[in-house]
């Protein structure tokens, strides 16, 4: 079965044309096919397959995966064929996110969850976020008991005595996405936002049960510090549980993530534990897939912080899913840069909508280097380096990370290419491209360098360990640190990735380079102590680690990886360690 249209998969092929002077438009078409190349039938069985969803075992009049998502299921019938001659799976996108369709009216989804009667339907918020939850429901429904998701007690969204009892003339604060205060979103003309809040917003804070406010204040005090990590407001932690108090889907999200968490964590001891154990944050996780579901049927919540900020906690909690090799976190996150985008959320938006995005950008970071692909994020900054203090320096740090990212998977691109191809010509011209975007990537790492300063970094005024192999180095405050280790990694990828290092000169000035670099970020983990920082410190670690021959120096990045572990309880380390070894043993098999 082909896979539905709210899976987001790599193997879309992006294309971007100029049909205006200075608008780009973006064209996807599904597994690398065109539509001149695609029979009538083909282009067909591929539309049905796009009205319904992957992995259909072709049950009537409901097929097992709708069933368990407990959506619509269409099986096309021969008054839904289309004209033979259009391609129904090419959808175009201006720059901004807006589809073009200049020969079609668009087409609107008809409810949360379910499928597009037209696969070229507007990309609004409600589709992304609809095709983001569908995605998740078909991984949810084929990887666990179907009972935890279909037999749950059904959370309306507002109860109809509750609607009533609140004042005609109560004002509610609505919280409008970027998108719809800019124009380039609109909600249905006879639509009232405050009014329709109230549908999927409670009026008084949710009451919780003892194990659930130990859960909720679990998340506060320890989860939310990795999501703020750089967040000098610390919105999740101080913002967004304040939400979740009003937002039934945001607080299941929060309790499985919390759930999950002290389940996973090696250092967690609970004493008022649950019976059900592990089942715990799957129960919680499904009761979230079910409110979004209900919830997304609502205009003004597929533009709410609440949507934006359930989204990148599920994100986290798939991450902790690493540890048992699930890893469908990857792909989900396609789902969030959409759902982002249409809401015009970037680095620079603000509020807990620009905090969502900083760390979604951090998880795909990491996945875009584990997957040697380039991170999604189109947005670049619209400072300069000059104009941002210390807090706004560290976050770009991150950003030069995932630019560094980019830059490596086009590198080992352009390598692929190189060692197929026997012809120089075709390959140097991009080697020249490469070089120059070394070196303005070397160029703005520079500056972020001189602009960051050096007198944060401290060299511990004590003797080291005679067994030690890294001197340490102290940064303070921890989010400096983690803007230090991200700025080495970026180096660092920069480096083993360029294409002009030929000769002796320039063998030992990558090798100085790698040094400096590695020193810093182990020497930056041994004194790094805050939670927050652990999972990008054990990141920059594995990086790091991979450079590294002596044997004593990567039995103490495996030491310091561990500890991190240890300090914030991030189960998918072990498998990180377990990677670093298998990566060091091909090495030296290759080297042998």
């Amino acid at each position: 079965m082909a896979r539905g249209s709210g899976d987001f998969d790599s193997t879309r092929e992006v294309k971007v044309d100029e049909e205006e002077p200075g608008q780009a438009i973006w064209r996807f078409n599904y597994n690398g096919a065109t539509p001149e190349t695609r029979s009538p039938i083909s282009r067909q069985r591929l539309a049905d397959d796009h009205r319904r969803h992957k992995k259909c075992d072709e049950r009537q009049p409901v097929c097992g995966p709708c069933a368990v998502a407990d959506r619509c299921c269409v099986f096309p019938g021969k008054e839904q064929r289309g004209d033979a001659h259009t391609d129904p799976l090419a959808t175009t996108f201006q720059s901004n996110g807006i589809p073009v369709e200049p020969n079609k009216s668009p087409v609107r989804t008809a409810g949360a969850g379910c499928c597009h009667e037209d696969p070229a339907a507007e990309w609004t918020a409600h589709v992304a976020s609809s095709c983001w939850w569908d995605l998740l429901a078909n991984d949810a429904g084929e990887q666990a008991d179907p009972s935890n998701f279909i037999h749950l007690p059904p959370h309306p969204i507002a109860r109809a005595e509750e609607r009533k009892s609140r004042s005609l003339n109560q004002h509610l604060r609505v919280h409008s996405s970027p998108a719809l205060l800019n124009g380039q979103a609109t909600l249905p003309e006879d639509l009232d936002p405050e009014s329709e809040r109230q549908e999927w917003q409670r009026s008084e804070d949710i009451v919780l049960s003892h194990f659930e406010a130990l859960l909720f204040r679990h998340f506060a005090e320890r989860c939310a510090t990795w999501l703020d990590l750089l967040d000098p407001h610390s919105l999740f932690s101080t913002y967004a549980i304040r939400l979740a108090l009003r937002n039934v889907g945001l607080m299941k999200a929060i309790l499985a993530l919390s759930a999950n968490h002290q389940t996973r964590s090696a250092s967690c001891s609970m004493s008022d534990s649950r019976s059900d154990g592990d089942d715990i944050q799957v129960h919680y996780y499904y009761e979230t897939l079910h409110y979004v579901r209900e919830a997304l049927q609502y205009s003004s919540y597929s533009h709410s912080e609440e949507l934006l900020a359930t989204t990148l906690i599920i994100s986290a909690y798939e991450m902790l899913e690493e540890a048992n090799g699930s890893g469908n976190w990857q792909r989900h996150l396609k789902g969030i840069f959409w759902i982002q985008r249409s809401q015009n959320v970037d680095g620079g938006c603000g509020g807990l909508r620009q905090s969502v995005w900083w760390a979604w950008l951090r998880q795909d970071i990491w996945a875009a280097f584990r997957e040697q692909r380039p991170c999604q994020t189109i947005w670049t900054p619209g400072k300069n380096l000059d104009e941002l203090d210390k807090h706004g320096l560290a976050n770009h740090a991150l950003y030069l990370l995932s630019q560094a990212v980019n830059y490596s998977a086009t590198a080992r691109q352009h390598q692929r290419e190189r060692a197929s191809s026997p012809l120089e010509s075709a390959w140097l011209s991009k080697s020249m491209q490469l070089t120059n975007a070394k070196q303005s990537l070397l160029d703005d790492l520079e500056r972020w360098k001189v602009c960051f300063g050096t007198e944060i970094t401290l060299r511990l005024p004590v003797a080291s360990e005679s067994s030690s192999v890294f001197q340490p180095i102290w940064v303070h405050p921890p989010s400096f640190a983690s803007a230090l280790q991200a700025y080495s990694l970026a180096l660092i990828l920069i480096t083993l990735h360029s294409p002009d290092q030929t000769g002796f000169d320039a063998y030992v000035k990558m090798q100085k380079t790698l040094s400096v670099a590695i020193n810093t970020i182990c020497g930056v983990a041994m004194e790094l102590r805050a939670e927050g920082s652990q999972v990008l410190s054990a990141q920059c670690l594995y990086g790091a680690g991979l450079c590294l021959q002596e044997p004593e120096k990567r039995n103490q990045v495996l030491h310091m990886i561990e500890e991190c572990e240890l300090r914030v309880g991030w189960a998918p380390m072990a498998v990180w360690r377990a990677d670093l070894r298998e990566a060091w043993a091909k090495a030296d098999l290759g080297n042998e």
